[in-house]
């Protein structure tokens, strides 16, 4: 297939040179398409099919500090993903009972505001809970919780986890690969890692595409804003994962309340028949086998 530029939406900077980018799962350069939101450039290779956004194809860089927590994603870090949580526990319990360890040591990698590690906490009272993020952690924490201010890269740890769990962060990061290379540095030889992303073939994501098409690029805008650099199918993601070294011991998904969802409106009609319209495309991925989240579960290979 050729490759196709979008110039509908933003004027581009013709000094800046559009050069050859890498897909961050198979390598390739070779696009099938790359369209320019606004806010960033979105390629879609054409040998994975997966879609990203390289760093230096973003004009509007977004800022991991308290105001990212507070007030732009506010209805996300509000609204805890009981259902999510409730799963994850269900892994890890299964995971348990194969592998018949007790008391356990967890690392959630981009832990927020703590929801899910208080949410284990009163799941397996007696496991060991620690947690890192670029925010500050809240003050009122568990005593057998830990949450340390660090980025990936930063954290320092002599020790290692049965379980690590990461949600809603590795579609942040340019270099997923690096991402679950470090994790597995932190993993014992028999642990597991559950990694939470957005799910890019969701009808969700479908629909914006459609939208955009005939002229309504806002939830497109939105899906696409840069601070997500990759959005993984049930099929990209799963070959990353094998690809460094890991078997997966599970694939599934689930929806997220509507609640948690940061919806822009201007008035309150509109924002019902937005909502009304992403719970039918949420109870339609159900049914389709795509719910608005991925969860994969997996560990070392033997």
């Amino acid at each position: 297939m050729s490759i196709w530029f979008s110039y509908d939406e933003v004027a581009l900077d013709l000094e800046r040179p559009l050069t050859p980018q890498a897909c961050p799962i198979c390598g390739s350069t070779f696009l099938e398409s790359k369209i320019n939101t606004g806010l960033c450039f979105v390629s879609k290779c054409g040998e994975c099919f997966h879609e990203f956004t390289s760093q230096d194809e973003v004009f509007s860089k977004e800022v991991y500090d308290e105001l990212y927590f507070e007030e732009t994603h506010k209805n996300w870090f509000a609204n805890p993903q009981t259902k999510l949580f409730k799963k994850i526990c269900k892994l890890i319990e299964r995971h348990k009972a194969l592998t018949k360890f007790g008391d356990f040591d967890l690392l959630d990698v981009g832990c927020g505001k703590g929801a899910l590690l208080k949410y284990i906490s009163t799941y397996f009272p007696k496991s060991n809970l620690t947690g890192i993020d670029l925010g500050e952690p809240p003050l009122d924490l568990d005593p057998r919780i830990i949450i340390k201010k660090s980025s990936f890269d930063a954290f320092q740890e002599t020790g290692s986890y049965d379980v690590v769990v990461s949600t809603a962060v590795i579609e942040h990061l340019s270099n997923p690969k690096d991402f679950l290379l470090r994790i597995k540095q932190f993993l014992n030889s028999d642990g597991l890692i559950i990694i939470v992303t957005v799910d890019s073939t969701t009808p969700l994501y479908i629909a914006a595409k459609i939208m955009r098409m005939i002229g309504a690029g806002l939830p497109f805008r939105r899906l696409y804003d840069p601070h997500h650099l990759n959005h993984f199918t049930k099929d990209s993601l799963p070959r990353l994962v094998k690809d460094q070294g890991f078997k997966i011991c599970f694939s599934g998904g689930v929806n997220v309340p509507l609640k948690s969802l940061d919806i822009p409106s201007s008035t309150l009609i509109q924002e019902f028949f937005y909502k009304l319209g992403v719970r039918n495309l949420f109870f339609l991925g159900s049914l389709l086998g795509h719910p608005f989240l991925q969860i994969l579960a997996f560990k070392k290979s033997e």
